[in-house]
């Protein structure tokens, strides 16, 4: 990250931002579709979430597959995710510092977090997040659209939080070396504009 502003926004005010982000919604149809595009849709997968949060879309992916784990680098959050659902293997740490195991899940889900860290950073969470899926399995990422990119400081009632915003391209770009892009779309959700993308593992 760069810097820990945003991480502390996180574990400060937690409870409030774990709430605002329910309104949301469900993100089912994603969970469903990713699962399907990995050919998985049958229980078997095997799924890391990255930058899970308080746990809200994991009780989604562990009806629909056989293990889950997901991760997050704010304790706040975390301790809601464990509170939430007390068996799920819920790990406190930075999606740029986990240790990717060599070939070990079908699907990995990345819903509104890669929104924090700048291209470099993302395009080598692109090649170590590539050593853990299997050929032919999905990354699915949901995060902030832009025309061009671009980082955003906001700043408001729950604290300070740096923004990177993305044009699928760009996205399309620096995954290119190790994945295909399977499906992409923007939509609009909470009145902003968000790319839904579907990388396949080459």
């Amino acid at each position: 990250m760069e810097n820990n502003e945003t991480l502390d926004t996180y574990n400060r005010s937690a409870r409030e931002l774990a709430k605002f982000y329910a309104r949301a919604g469900s993100r089912v149809s994603h969970i469903e579709q990713a699962l399907e595009l990995a050919g998985k849709n049958d229980g078997s997968g095997r799924a890391l979430e990255l930058g899970c949060g308080d746990g809200r879309d994991a009780i989604d992916i562990i009806k629909r597959t056989e293990t889950y784990t997901g991760i997050d680098y704010s304790t706040g959050l975390i301790g809601l995710a464990k509170a939430f659902l007390p068996t799920a293997d819920f790990r406190v740490v930075d999606m740029q510092n986990f240790d990717y195991p060599a070939h070990a899940y079908d699907v990995i889900f990345a819903f509104d977090s890669i929104l924090h860290l700048d291209k470099e950073s993302v395009k080598q969470l692109f090649s170590d997040a590539a050593r853990s899926l299997k050929v032919g399995g999905v990354f699915y990422i949901s995060t902030k659209y832009a025309r061009g990119y671009r980082k955003e400081w906001k700043e408001d009632k729950h604290g300070k939080r740096l923004f990177f915003y993305y044009p699928p391209k760009m996205l399309a770009d620096l995954s290119k070396d190790h994945y295909e892009v399977v499906t992409s779309e923007v939509k609009k959700i909470r009145n902003k504009l968000w790319i839904e993308i579907a990388l396949r593992r080459k």
